[in-house]
């Protein structure tokens, strides 16, 4: 399994949707995995499964281990929550866009962003630092 799931990858979508799930233990990882598939189904315009994988990370935005999480910093003001609320934010985003509704896609953006920013300079710059 790859190490890190890659955005770019998500975007192509095969070679992503063929990734195993992981351990379910590992629940960001999980929660990234559903992630990076809803984007490879959206952008291959399958928007009935990218929904489903924005559900199942709603599922892990709300459970009880990922809030078990919340005291796991991966970098300062950088917590798995925040990490979580972001991604499904932006994956339920990019799916409105794909339905052309694009007011909502772009308010919905909009609060992805808001998202990202409260998680902190170290997150932003390692962002960029990807591209």
């Amino acid at each position: 399994m790859m190490e890190t799931l890659d955005p770019v990858l998500a975007h192509y979508g095969d070679e992503i949707l063929r990734e195993p799930h992981p351990p379910q233990d590992l629940v960001m990882l999980v929660a990234m995995w559903h992630y990076a598939r809803g984007l490879a189904f959206n952008a291959q315009r399958e928007l009935d499964e990218a929904e489903r994988e924005l559900a199942k990370i709603e599922v892990i935005a709300e459970s009880e281990a990922l809030r078990q999480m919340q005291s796991t910093v991966f970098a300062p003001g950088i917590t798995g929550v925040g990490l979580v609320a972001v991604a499904s934010t932006i994956l339920r985003a990019e799916i409105e866009a794909s339905k052309g509704n694009l007011d909502e896609a772009i308010r919905i953006m909009t609060l992805a962003v808001q998202r990202q920013e409260e998680l902190g300079y170290i997150y932003i710059l390692w962002s960029a630092l990807r591209t």
